[in-house]
């Protein structure tokens, strides 16, 4: 009976380790600017500091992973009362996440890999809760001081980890997804190097009809400026055409090369920009976002094409 009790206490302890890992692995995925994002929209925070929270919490979280995975707790088992306090204080932050914005919202927990609604997550971090405090209550005290003693050290050397493999600098974006044999359509241009204004737009979206009818206007004068459109694919090939007639005939916009990519694709290279909608559009320097630019910008004419014949001569 105690050598099936220890088996399940190891189990549970793997898996919960397991899971840890994995929720810490998504936050990376496909790079950290959506889980900075996340944390700066939801919490408030600066850019900077929420570059900081992005890094340390999934340091922590996988840190307090692979304890478990390795069955080592820490003297008075600090490290499941440490998941205990962590997923707490998510859970809390869900709540106030679901008054203030509605039980719709993506709240971000695993990233852009699993996608989870505040009471979703909120569900699944009080089945964590439950399962720790079993492993808690019935798994035995630490007596190993060495073992104590690694514990802390290989936690501190996970949580620097992330701010190592992933420094803190200008954000950058996976441009080569936009090459992935499995997009619907390759880019025109070779856009992974050198500078170019990328564009995500939505061929319904008013905004995005008004920012591609300015740009229009600039690349008139300018056919020369790198400017590149991406669309989500359309569920329906017909709608999709009907709906590209109508934006190329409103925004004049033909001259700008553009490409569709994958729905999920065109979601996730947004939320790795940092943004959370369309239009959003990136002046890019290989693949790091030199700049940002909004309908407001475009429509300052003058400044705006001085700017961008800055840039480029840079």
């Amino acid at each position: 009976m105690k050598k099936t009790k220890q088996l399940i206490l190891i189990l549970l302890s793997i898996f919960l380790g397991a899971f840890f890992i994995f929720s810490a692995w998504t936050k990376t995925t496909p790079n950290l600017n959506y889980f900075e994002t996340v944390i700066h929209q939801q919490i408030g925070v600066s850019d900077w500091l929420s570059a900081i929270a992005a890094r340390f919490f999934i340091g922590l979280e996988a840190a307090l992973g692979l304890m478990m995975f390795l069955n080592v707790f820490g003297r008075k088992k600090w490290v499941l009362k440490a998941c205990l306090v962590l997923l707490l204080v998510f859970s809390v932050h869900l709540v106030i996440l679901w008054i203030n914005e509605g039980s719709a919202v993506d709240c971000g927990c695993m990233g852009s890999v699993v996608r989870m609604n505040p009471w979703v997550s909120l569900l699944k971090n009080i089945v964590l809760i439950v399962l720790v405090w079993l492993l808690m209550r019935f798994s035995k005290e630490e007596h190993n001081g060495y073992n104590h003693v690694l514990s802390i050290i290989i936690t501190a050397i996970i949580i620097a980890a992330p701010f190592v493999l992933f420094p803190i600098g200008p954000r950058s974006m996976p441009m080569s997804t936009l090459y992935a044999p499995a997009q619907p359509m390759s880019p025109k241009q070779e856009l992974r190097h050198g500078k170019h204004i990328v564009c995500f737009m939505s061929l319904t979206c008013p905004h995005c009809r008004d920012a591609a009818a300015l740009i229009h206007q600039i690349v008139e004068k300018h056919p020369e400026w790198p400017f590149y459109i991406f669309f989500p694919l359309g569920e329906n090939d017909t709608v999709q055409k009907m709906q590209l007639k109508d934006f190329m005939a409103e925004t004049h916009d033909r001259q700008v090369p553009y490409s569709f990519i994958a729905r999920e694709s065109f979601v996730d290279m947004i939320k790795a920009a940092g943004e959370d909608g369309v239009p959003t559009m990136l002046w890019m320097n290989d693949t790091v976002i030199d700049r940002k630019m909004n309908v407001p910008d475009l429509e300052n004419t003058k400044e705006i094409e001085e700017d961008i014949q800055q840039w480029l001569a840079k």
